[in-house]
């Protein structure tokens, strides 16, 4: 427990020295794609407008009593994710870098249907928004296609996920990589903005 703790403060530092995003409490499982930290959302919490970002990602098991929630501003240049990293290697802290993004199965098979179906795809925001517009009405709140999560699937949707709108880093579920780094239900998560992010 006290070594959670001193990560704990460590981390609340370090979010706080980079102006970094930092989460830390009791995380729910996800219900159709969302996961809540107190009563916020957190797909809410680290993209509040919605827009795929790449960032510098932290992830951390334990966490302080209550739920601790500091949103912050910073873009961080490449001289400052090196010292990002840095700073995070000498933590017990799993360091992650990549698109953070909000998909849903049409938004994947938009994605892999394309020519080139890298995850660099998502910087065509004005594809991503018509998407978004395309498959919220369809998936989200409403009657569920089967045969489009199976389209999906095919494409390498994780097939342990269903409807709804997930956060992804890259082609990673972030709810899988919570899983990954055994955090328990407490998690701390550090999240800072790239500023390169097209």
């Amino acid at each position: 427990m006290g070594h959670e703790v001193a990560t704990y403060d460590w981390l609340r530092d370090l979010a706080h020295d980079f102006d970094a995003t930092m989460i830390a409490g009791a995380v729910t499982p996800p219900l159709n794609g969302q996961m809540w930290v107190a009563d916020r959302v957190l797909d809410e919490l680290l993209l509040p407008d919605g827009q795929a970002c790449m960032v510098t990602l932290l992830i951390a098991r334990g966490g302080p009593p209550q739920h601790y929630i500091a949103l912050g501003h910073s873009m961080l240049d490449a001289d400052g994710r090196q010292r990002l990293g840095d700073r995070a290697s000498t933590t017990s802290a799993a360091v992650y870098e990549g698109r953070l993004a909000l998909l849903t199965p049409a938004d994947w098979i938009s994605l892999h249907s394309s020519s080139d179906s890298d995850m660099s795809s998502l910087a065509d925001e004005t594809a991503m928004d018509a998407v978004h517009i395309a498959s919220r009405g369809s998936e989200v709140g409403g009657a569920y296609d089967d045969r489009l999560i199976q389209r999906a699937q095919a494409m390498g949707w994780p097939a342990n996920l269903r409807n709804g709108q997930w956060l992804f880093l890259d082609e990673r579920p972030l709810y899988h990589l919570l899983a990954k780094e055994n955090v328990g239900r407490d998690v701390m998560l550090v999240v800072a903005r790239h500023a390169d992010t097209p």
